[in-house]
């Protein structure tokens, strides 16, 4: 955890250099085992902290925007981070180039794309559950590529979007292969998302046939704080 400062319901509260969670670390406690992997907020443990000095504390329980003290809270706490936990309950690795941006922490969405051989056929993907509520970007790849049945691929094109119709990708037309031979396309890009809206998704994904081998992934996400 790196220096730094902010707000805690209306006091002020520092990390300074010298404190223990910056030269030895905090250690995120009870970790859950889950089907598909949670997240755990990283949280100002207010009752604990002797303000400036904080102390720190890792919850499953996600906060709620404050319009009063402007920031996430659970109750008089507030949200200062957010890390993945893997299904088997271990700290997916991520890194931060700056203090709202999480890169890494994946998780599949979707382990399959639905294909048309009509255009176009937009598909809904809530990802909920693949996002920290206080997120307001994400980060998302989608693949996908012929699986060599059936009508073979001449041509390919795939979209996405979120909810708010912002952060469109340009769609990928034309016979791109991979470097074993297959044709496909795969996109990345940053998405948008209003505060407090439903985290939901459509794609498009059009081909000569319906045997596609493709995913939905969660390579980051942005947060307020």
């Amino acid at each position: 955890m790196g220096v730094g400062y902010g707000d805690e319901m209306g006091s002020y509260w520092e990390v300074a250099p010298t404190d223990t969670i910056v030269t030895t670390g905090y250690t995120l406690t009870s970790l859950p085992t889950s089907a598909n992997g949670v997240f755990e907020y990283i949280y100002i443990d207010t009752a604990n902290s002797s303000l400036p000095s904080v102390a720190i504390k890792n919850s499953t329980t996600a906060p709620a925007w404050s319009d009063s003290f402007m920031g996430w809270y659970d109750g008089i706490n507030r949200c200062i981070g957010v890390v993945w936990i893997t299904p088997a309950g271990t700290i997916s690795p991520f890194v931060c180039p700056d203090d709202e941006t999480y890169l890494g922490g994946a998780g599949t969405i979707l382990s399959s794309i639905s294909t048309s051989t009509t255009y176009p056929v937009w598909n809904a993907v809530d990802c909920t559950a693949y996002v920290p509520v206080n997120a307001y970007e994400l980060r998302l790849e989608l693949n996908n590529y012929w699986n060599g049945t059936g009508t073979a691929w001449t041509f390919y094109k795939m979209g996405i979007q979120s909810n708010n119709g912002g952060a469109y990708t340009s769609n990928h037309t034309g016979t791109t292969k991979f470097e074993d031979g297959a044709v496909g396309a795969t996109i990345q890009d940053w998405f948008a998302f209003s505060r407090g809206s439903a985290k939901k998704l459509t794609y498009v994904s059009w081909g000569p046939s319906t045997a596609g081998i493709g995913s939905l992934i969660r390579m980051g996400y942005r947060i307020e704080r």
